[in-house]
């Protein structure tokens, strides 16, 4: 069985990697979402078990986020796919799962519940 917590190396590079897959260019993407904390919480509970076959591309992502990125979407990679999932779940998941923080996926998109308006 596989370490199941991701060290900090790991998270950050995981944190890379969605932000090329959903990057700030035109709006809120992966880094405002806090996309990674909920890909995280995914990766050290229910899917644990994908750890192992993740780790590789991290250590490589640690280096070169968007040539990983890129070189796993051209392979065909079935992880690539996983990656591009975890980047949107976090984007639009609820944030009291750990990512779309302050609603802005729900807001890029004109839908979910409205942000409360800070004071």
């Amino acid at each position: 069985m596989s370490d199941q917590v991701l060290d900090d190396g790991e998270r950050a590079a995981l944190a890379a990697v969605l932000a090329v897959i959903l990057p700030s260019t035109s709006g809120p993407g992966a880094t405002e979402a806090r996309a990674a904390d909920h890909a995280c919480a995914r990766l050290e509970g229910p899917l644990a078990h994908r750890l192992d076959d993740l780790r590789p591309v991290l250590a490589r992502a640690a280096e070169d986020p968007e040539g990983t990125v890129a070189d796993l979407a051209d392979a065909g990679d079935p992880r690539f796919e996983e990656l591009r999932s975890l980047a949107w779940e976090g984007f639009l998941c609820d944030p009291a799962r750990g990512g779309n923080h302050e609603g802005v996926g729900w807001a890029r998109f004109g839908t979910g519940p409205r942000r409360k308006a800070r004071r």
